[in-house]
């Protein structure tokens, strides 16, 4: 599935990621930084930018890459970022990652950061596709996008 960006956006083709590919590790590695010091992060690529403003979403729930944070592997993280290369077509698709407090896993998905005056549309395709939360970067706050899982119930 190509993720597409619901606004109008400038095509990126492969040379994007050819300058990620031979530094992927080194991307994964400052991604693990971000989250041990910050918890959490809505990065540019290839380069590992921060996002500081917008709205961020999951873009395809099909591409998200978990595991217990425990268990963090750099070399794994790099292939799931080689492996989802092709996936970004535009600039709005970015990089999120956090820790989930709830299941002590690390959430990475390829998400799209809609502009502040498109939060509305976010939050429509977050709910689109079932997910638990939108972030705001402009505001740094979550926005929940559906009630609470009653206890015992793990999150997706």
């Amino acid at each position: 599935m190509t993720i597409v960006a619901p606004t109008p956006t400038r095509v990126v083709h492969g040379a994007r990621w050819q300058t990620l590919a031979p530094d992927a590790t080194g991307l994964a590695a400052r991604l693990h930084g971000y989250l041990k010091n910050h918890g959490g992060f809505t990065v540019q690529l290839p380069s590992g930018d921060p996002v500081s403003d917008g709205v961020s979403v999951c873009a395809d729930p099909g591409s998200t890459l978990r595991f217990p944070a425990a268990e963090w592997d750099t070399r794994r993280v790099a292939r799931w970022l080689r492996q989802c290369e092709h996936r970004v077509t535009n600039d709005a698709i970015h990089l999120g990652g956090w820790l989930d407090r709830c299941t002590n896993h690390i959430v990475l998905d390829l998400v799209i950061v809609f502009p502040d005056h498109l939060r509305d549309h976010a939050v429509a395709h977050g709910r689109h596709h079932r997910q638990r939360a939108a972030f705001d970067l402009t505001n740094d706050e979550l926005i929940p996008l559906r009630e609470p899982r009653p206890s015992g119930e793990t999150p997706r």
